[in-house]
């Protein structure tokens, strides 16, 4: 009876996994619930072909060996659901914000350095926001740009990555349109273009201010930098990606496919192999680190000088990640020291945003999973540049 029922039971699993593994491999972007059906195939289709065998081989035992080999999936399955639905430590940020797993190496084998021109482009994150940007025939989400300036106009170039677009609020409430806005200098309209792409770095911007400067005449260039700049250059190398492009060797390999699917290797790769995000050891990410903000530190020198050449006022802030205004602490400690090293060059490194004893509710600021500002976090920010650079720019103006 037992062996009646065992294999009923087999057979009809077999059939299911198989069915549940050609609907479930069928996308490349797997969200954590489809994979876990994954994970959920491929241990009922292991389970039973062993019972398979075993009959096969004509094992006595094979309805015990089965049982207990049930006992042991289960197990597996259990903590892989555990892990899933009752942690987020494990889970990466595109799961969290877009609900699919993407490689950052994969991501980081495309250069973007502006967007499809006159096109409608949507930037959404699950359960957070959905807002429709339009991009004039640049290729930048803004309004169309005029080469010719106006007699009293004063032209800011902005340049950053997604936080400069303004990802996470519609398009009119970005740090650029609140500057802007915000803005006043006597004698003068203000006028800021966005040249903002979405998962750019200070390579990608210092070469397109190079490339815009001369068709739009700025007076003023202000640079967005973050921590992302350095993950950024990691992947994509310096200006070397405009000739011969390379994505670093994945230190997992493919591997990285089982770390898609299984949050219990996971656990392995992160807790016991000690790797980060990138599957980087500590003293890799060190010197990924150190590389990374030599490279940001050369960018900056490299502008400013063509700033200087150009007769263009340079300025350039650094601001935190959510993530990091939940900590109170910058993702790559040294990341700030780039403002030290850079006395010559105006600067202001946003420590009230860090500072969580001045500004308790960072949470009302930026969208949770997705970790980009919402509309108050992107007014805070335009506020602050506003702030630190007014004076500055009027000095300037009033000079020239």
């Amino acid at each position: 009876m037992l062996k009646s029922n065992i294999n009923k039971v087999v057979y009809y699993y077999l059939g299911i996994s198989i069915l549940i593994l050609i609907f479930s491999i069928s996308s490349d972007n797997l969200s954590p619930i489809r994979s876990l059906f994954v994970i959920v195939a491929i241990m009922f289709t292991i389970l039973n072909f062993s019972y398979i065998i075993l009959s096969l081989l004509k094992f006595k035992q094979k309805e015990n060996i089965f049982l207990l080999l049930s006992v042991l999936v289960s197990c597996i399955l259990l903590i892989e659901m555990g892990l899933r639905f009752f942690s987020t430590e494990y889970t990466t940020y595109f799961e969290k914000a877009h609900e699919i797993y993407r490689s950052y190496y994969d991501i980081y084998k495309v250069n973007q350095l502006s967007y499809p021109p006159n096109d409608t482009i949507t930037f959404e994150a699950k359960n957070e926001y959905k807002y429709a940007f339009t991009t004039n025939s640049q290729g930048y989400c803004d309004q169309e740009w005029s080469p010719e300036k106006q007699g009293n106009e004063y032209r800011i170039l902005t340049l950053g990555d997604s936080f400069t677009v303004g990802m996470g609020a519609p398009m009119e409430s970005s740090w650029v349109n609140v500057l802007k806005r915000k803005l006043k200098v006597e004698g003068k309209i203000v006028n800021a273009l966005n040249a903002g792409v979405s998962g750019s770095d200070i390579v990608n911007e210092v070469y397109k201010a190079k490339k815009l400067s001369p068709l739009y005449h700025p007076d003023a260039i202000i640079l967005c930098l973050n921590v992302s700049d350095i993950v950024d250059i990691y992947l994509r190398g310096g200006e070397s990606r405009f000739s011969n492009p390379q994505t670093p060797t994945n230190p997992i390999g493919n591997w990285e496919k089982l770390y898609q699917y299984s949050f219990i290797y996971r656990v392995y790769i992160h807790n016991i192999k000690k790797r980060d995000f990138l599957f980087l050891s500590e003293n890799e990410e060190k010197q990924l680190e150190e590389k990374s903000i030599k490279i940001i530190s050369a960018e900056l020198r490299n502008l400013n000088q063509y700033c200087i050449v150009n007769k263009i006022t340079f300025f350039f802030f650094i601001h935190p990640h959510g993530m990091e205004l939940k900590d109170a602490k910058y993702l790559y400690k040294n990341f700030p020291v780039v403002r030290g090293e850079l006395e010559d060059i105006s600067t202001d490194l946003m420590d009230n945003f860090i500072d969580l004893k001045s500004f308790v509710a960072y949470e009302n600021i930026y969208h949770k999973n997705d970790r980009h500002f919402n509309t108050l976090g992107y007014k805070y920010m335009g506020d602050f540049i506003v702030d630190s650079f007014e004076e500055k720019i009027i000095q300037r103006v009033n000079v020239d």
